[in-house]
């Protein structure tokens, strides 16, 4: 059983609110992604990606693929908070520099 096998399942048997995936998962989280959203009861719900690879290649392919955000990784604990907040209020965040002041 593979880890997508078994996040699918996890996902499959609970609900969730946000999900942040990890897009380096199983070294492929685009395919865990569309898993997850071909589940019925998480059609509307956010999906975050984030990762350390070049986000300007993987951010436009999130966005692409529906992803309701992406978080470049180191993530900036000063902003994380604000931009979860962001995201379950329905206001999609593209990058870590979002909420540089």
């Amino acid at each position: 059983v593979s880890n997508v096998e078994i996040a699918h399942y996890k996902f499959a048997s609970d609900t969730w609110d946000l999900i942040i995936l990890d897009l380096a998962y199983d070294n492929n989280g685009f395919a865990l992604f569309q898993q997850i959203r071909e589940t019925s009861c998480y059609e509307l719900t956010p999906i975050v990606g984030v990762s350390t690879y070049d986000a300007s290649v993987m951010m436009p392919k999130a966005e692409k693929l529906g992803f309701n955000g992406f978080i470049a990784k180191p993530i900036n604990h000063h902003f994380f908070a604000h931009q979860i907040a962001e995201i379950l209020s329905g206001v999609a965040v593209w990058n870590s520099l979002d909420f540089v002041q």
